[in-house]
C-alpha cells in the first residue's frame, strides 16, 4: 500500500481564509500531476483512496472532477463549510467525484458543511457539538477547531477493533434518539457499518398522569462492571400502560447483566417529586442481536430487582401479556411492589 500524505499547512493556515478557498483548485490541479506519474508506474484509478480534512476534501472533489468521477474512493472529514454552502456540485465536493463518497460530519453548525455530499453521510452526534468540546469561546482556538477536528479522530477509531462504532441510516437526528431508526436493511446481508453498544430499551409505566423527564439507566454484571446512560429527554414521556421504546447507548459491553439502576428526573428544583412505576422493561441488544432479551420475566437478570432513585422497585414476576391485553389495561395483571430503600 502507498500511503501519499499532502501538507498545505502553509497555504491553509493563513488569517484570509477566502484566499485559503481560492487555491483549492491549483492545489487539485498539483495532485493530479502526481496521480497522473502514478498511473505510467502501473497504479489504478481504482486503488486510490483520497481522504480530505476541512477544505482538503473539497480538494479531493477536485481531483476526482478531474478524472470524471473514476477515483475509487474520497472520504471527506468535515468537509468546508463557509463559501461552500449552496455552491454548485462543481464547485465543492459531490457524490459524482469518485465511485464511493463517504463523508463524517462533525461541526455543521460552525467551520463544517450540513448538507449531505456523498453516498453515505455519518452525523456523530448529529454532527454538531461534540462530546468533551469546549462549550463557550472562554475556552479560545480549541473552541472552535473541536468539534470540527473531531472527524479525523472518529475516523482513525474506525481503522482499529478496540472502538465500537456502529451507524444507523436515518432520515434526522430526533428520530435516531426516539428509537425509530434501528434497521440494517439499507446494509444487508453486511451489519450495521459500531462507537457504543446500542440497546433498544422497551418500557411500559402505569402511572396515571403522563411523566415527562430525564431516565438515566446504569447496568451492573457479576463482575462489578457497571455502564451507564443517559436518555434523552425528548424521548422520555410515559404514559400509562403505554409501551415507548428507546434507543440507548453504554460505552461497555454488558454480557451477564445482574442488576439495573434507573434515575428519573423532572428537572424541576421547585415541583413536586414524582415517582415512576414501571410495569414491565425489556431490553434488546442491538450490538448482538443473537442475545435473548433482558426483561419480560426478566431472563438473564439474577436477582431480579431495579433500583430507581431512592426508590426499590421490585419487578413484577408476570409480564404484559401479549395480544389483545394489550389494549385493554383492565386485563394487565402486572403490580410492581413499591417500598423506600433501608
Amino acid at each position: 500500500m502507498n500511503v501519499i500524505v499532502v501538507d498545505w499547512n502553509h497555504g491553509a493556515t493563513t488569517l484570509i481564509y477566502s484566499y485559503a478557498s481560492r487555491k483549492c483548485k491549483r492545489v487539485a490541479e498539483i495532485l493530479k500531476k502526481l496521480i497522473d506519474e502514478m498511473l505510467i508506474d502501473g497504479a489504478s484509478l481504482d486503488s486510490i483512496h483520497m481522504i480530505g480534512v476541512s477544505l482538503g476534501a473539497h480538494i479531493s472533489g477536485f481531483v476526482g472532477q478531474m478524472f470524471d468521477g473514476t477515483l475509487g474512493r474520497i472520504t471527506g472529514l468535515d468537509p468546508a463549510g463557509p463559501l461552500y454552502r449552496g455552491m454548485a456540485p462543481s464547485e465543492r465536493l459531490d457524490p459524482t467525484d469518485a465511485q464511493f463518497v463517504d463523508v463524517i460530519h462533525s461541526d455543521t453548525d460552525g467551520l463544517g458543511y450540513g448538507e449531505a455530499l456523498g453516498h453515505i453521510d455519518f452525523y456523530p452526534n448529529g454532527g454538531t457539538d461534540q462530546p468533551g468540546c469546549p462549550l463557550t469561546i472562554f475556552s479560545g482556538l480549541r473552541y472552535f477547531k473541536c468539534d470540527h477536528q473531531r472527524s479525523v479522530f472518529l475516523f482513525l477509531s474506525s481503522l482499529t477493533q478496540s472502538c465500537n462504532i456502529t451507524t444507523y441510516p436515518c432520515n434526522s437526528y430526533r428520530n435516531y434518539r426516539n428509537g425509530k431508526c434501528t434497521s440494517c436493511e439499507p446494509f444487508w446481508p453486511k451489519p450495521c457499518p459500531i462507537l457504543v453498544y446500542h440497546y433498544l430499551v422497551d418500557i411500559v409505566t402505569w402511572n396515571k398522569d403522563t411523566r415527562r423527564g430525564t431516565l438515566s439507566i446504569m447496568l451492573a454484571d457479576e463482575d462489578g462492571r457497571k455502564a451507564e446512560s443517559k436518555v434523552n429527554p425528548e424521548a422520555a414521556t410515559f404514559q400509562q400502560y403505554k409501551q415507548i421504546t428507546l434507543l440507548i447507548g453504554f460505552d461497555q459491553d454488558l454480557e451477564n447483566v445482574e442488576r439495573i439502576s434507573l434515575t428519573f428526573s423532572t428537572g424541576s428544583v421547585i415541583g413536586p417529586k414524582f415517582k415512576l412505576r414501571i410495569l414491565q422493561m425489556r431490553f434488546h441488544s442491538l450490538t448482538n442481536p443473537e442475545r435473548p432479551p433482558a426483561g419480560e420475566e426478566l431472563t438473564g437478570i439474577k436477582r431480579r430487582f431495579f433500583t430507581f432513585g431512592r426508590v426499590f422497585i421490585q419487578t413484577p414476576a408476570v409480564p404484559i401479556r401479549p395480544g389483545p391485553d394489550r389494549e385493554h389495561p383492565e386485563n394487565l395483571q402486572a403490580h410492581p411492589v413499591l417500598k423506600k430503600e433501608p
